[in-house]
C-alpha cells in the first residue's frame, strides 16, 4: 500500500491520520487480517462493518471525518482512536469521538495526552469553532475526561442512537474556540 499517513506524536503515542480518501484506500488494499492489524480491531464482525461503511459512502455516512489511529510507541499496535467522526465545515463545527480498544490499555491516560493535540488540530488547523461531544450519561469516565478540558454540558438527547438493540441517550457537551483559548489544558 503506498499512502503516505500524515503521524502526530504525544509522549507515548503515534497518531496516524485517516481521512476519507485515504481510509477507502486501505479498505480496497488490505485484506481482513491485514485490516484487522491495521484497525486495532480484533473481531471478524468489526471489519465487516467497516467494509459496509465502505459500500455506502464513507464520507456520505459520517458527513466527513479526520480521525487518527492512536499506536503504541514502543509496539506500534493500534489501541485506540480518536478524532473528529462528523464534521461539518460550512458551519465551522465537529464532533470528537474516542475509544480505547482494549479494557488492559484503559485508565492509563492515554487520552488525557491525546486530547490536547486533537483539539488543538480542531481548533488552530481545521479552524472549527465548536467542538461537540455526545456520550452515554453513564459514561463517567469520559463525561470526566471532556469537563477536564473546559467542555460545558447543553442537555439530553433522548433515545440518540442505537445501541446493543436498545435506544440509549445521549448527554451533548461543547467547547467553543473562544473557551479553549481561555482554559487551561487539563494537567
Amino acid at each position: 500500500m503506498d499512502i503516505q499517513f500524515e503521524i502526530l506524536e504525544t509522549p507515548r503515542l503515534l497518531l496516524r491520520t485517516l481521512t476519507p480518501d485515504i481510509y477507502i484506500k486501505v479498505l480496497e488494499d488490505l485484506s481482513d487480517e491485514q485490516l484487522m492489524q491495521f484497525t486495532g480491531y480484533t473481531r471478524p464482525e468489526d471489519i465487516a462493518k467497516e467494509r459496509a461503511r465502505q459500500n455506502g459512502g464513507l464520507s456520505s455516512y459520517a458527513m466527513t471525518f479526520l480521525y487518527w489511529h492512536a499506536l503504541d510507541k514502543e509496539t506500534e499496535k493500534v489501541i485506540g482512536s480518536i478524532g473528529y467522526y462528523r464534521v461539518f465545515p460550512e458551519h465551522e463545527r465537529g464532533e470528537i469521538g474516542y475509544n480505547i480498544y482494549d479494557e488492559a490499555n484503559r485508565r492509563k491516560g492515554y487520552m488525557k495526552e491525546l486530547m490536547p493535540i486533537v483539539l488543538a488540530y480542531g481548533f488552530e488547523t481545521m479552524k472549527l469553532h465548536r467542538i461537540e461531544a455526545m456520550i452515554s450519561p453513564g459514561n463517567e469516565a469520559s463525561i470526566g475526561l471532556i469537563e477536564k478540558f473546559g467542555f460545558v454540558e447543553e442537555g439530553l438527547l433522548r433515545q440518540h442512537y442505537f445501541f446493543n438493540g436498545k435506544y440509549d441517550d445521549s448527554v451533548i457537551f461543547s467547547l467553543l474556540r473562544s473557551e479553549y483559548n481561555t482554559h487551561p489544558v487539563a494537567a
